[in-house]
């Protein structure tokens, strides 16, 4: 058991990382800032258990119970956590004829939530962006696909003339100006 200095510093040097997969859960029924709160909670937990003597990297730790938190989160909520949204299936059917066309998306057909989430998030995003360097813009708009495809980190370095390494330095960078930003989120 960790003490409360080493949980706090933890959790205050890893707090992109939960940025980063609760984005990989947005548009499954909970709010960005819900699913950070979730991520959270299951970071605070793995702070609380890690043994740096047994483990390396307290993200890799971490991570399962960050994701743990988030879809636990989203269940209790009603709502089936994927990391694809591909992967949607209805929830609470107990119909036993179910067929694999019930379940697969149908890939011409606009989500119905799609654009009430693009709607009330794009302002906030677009601020938040501006706080951003053109560099950290360009990572972070490309990695989660902002404004275009998602990208890979050595996608996004080929693209700009940058190795692999580079890009995730400048995206963990870019995290952590946005997670002391999202501090002023309400007054944005």
């Amino acid at each position: 058991m960790n003490d409360q200095k080493t949980i706090q510093k933890l959790v205050n040097d890893n707090q992109g990382y939960v940025y980063s997969l609760a984005l990989h859960y947005t548009n499954q029924g909970l709010d960005f800032e819900d699913l950070v709160g979730e991520g959270n909670m299951g970071m605070i937990k793995a702070a609380q258990t890690y043994d740096a003597s047994k483990s390396k990297h307290f993200v890799n730790y971490a991570s399962g119970f960050i994701k743990e938190a988030i879809e636990k989160a989203l269940k209790s909520y009603g709502f089936q956590a994927s990391r694809s949204l591909d992967e949607r299936v209805p929830r609470g059917s107990q119909n036993s004829t179910m067929k694999l066309l019930h379940v697969i998306e149908d890939k011409n057909t606009p989500r119905t939530d799609a654009q009430l989430w693009a709607d009330s998030n794009s302002e906030s995003v677009k601020k938040l962006l501006e706080l951003l360097d053109d560099r950290e813009r360009t990572v972070i708009c490309g990695i989660y696909g902002i404004g275009g495809d998602k990208l890979t980190m050595a996608q996004v370095g080929e693209k700009n003339g940058w190795k692999r390494e580079r890009v995730r330095q400048i995206r963990n960078k870019a995290l952590r100006k946005l997670e002391k930003a999202s501090m002023l989120l309400p007054v944005l």
